[in-house]
């Protein structure tokens, strides 16, 4: 109610401050962000980012390739977009898995003999305390 009261009496819904074309963007750009930043504040807040380290790029080309496949699915409902979503998906896990693999022996390979890594590495793989500075901190 109080949002649409301050759009009411802003200078948006006076004709006579609009001059032209030019100045009248002016006055909507300058009007709704001095609304918007009273009603809905821009928050500012840093993120981690959390992209696990083994995936590559043929990982998000075949991702991006499975979803945008789904996507052709949910809009065209044929039996063959069905037929191709599910290639893709099994494409994708099929990469992201041997990807997943093969980091993981590297990773295990190169632990050797020091048990205070190899536990360290199976804690990762179980994903305890994993994702703690995922989420933006608020400032």
């Amino acid at each position: 109610l109080e949002f649409k009261a301050d759009i009411v009496s802003s200078d948006i819904s006076k004709a006579s401050k609009f001059i032209n074309c030019s100045n009248a963007l002016e006055i909507l750009d300058s009007e709704l962000f001095r609304i918007l930043d009273k009603h809905a504040p821009m928050k500012e807040f840093k993120t981690n980012p959390c992209q696990d380290p083994w995936i590559n790029t043929e990982c998000q080309k075949s991702r991006r390739f499975r979803r945008k496949t789904e996507r052709a699915n949910n809009r065209l409902q044929t039996p063959t977009s069905k037929e191709a979503w599910k290639e893709a998906s099994k494409k994708a896990s099929s990469v992201i898995d041997s990807t997943l693999q093969s980091f993981y022996s590297e990773k295990f390979s190169l632990c050797g003999d020091d048990k205070k890594k190899t536990y360290q590495l199976v804690n990762d793989l179980m994903d305890k305390e994993s994702h703690k500075n995922c989420y933006p901190n608020d400032k």
